[in-house]
């Protein structure tokens, strides 16, 4: 199993290596509900109090596989520290 430090990638560079080795997929977007995005604002920590908040639903085909899957993320959004990666 892979560990969640494993799956991270640090700068630009890197996480365009990163989205580039991904299976090929197809969007419907033609339907609003098979991509769904919420943002808002919720409470950080002491350094940020204010963080960004994100959960996406999407539907997708994967091109090779040809099966209609699904997703759900939820990110964290809030400023670097000053000199970090």
């Amino acid at each position: 199993m892979i560990s969640p430090a494993q799956r991270m990638v640090f700068g630009n560079e890197n996480i365009v290596k990163r989205l580039l080795s991904l299976p090929a997929t197809v969007h419907d977007l033609s339907r609003a509900d098979n991509f769904v995005t919420d943002a808002w604002q919720t409470t950080g920590s002491q350094a940020y109090p204010v963080v960004l908040f994100l959960t996406v639903h999407g539907e997708f085909v994967e091109t090779l596989a040809g099966t209609p899957l699904s997703f759900d993320r939820t990110f964290l959004v809030a400023p670097s520290a000053p000199g970090s990666r």
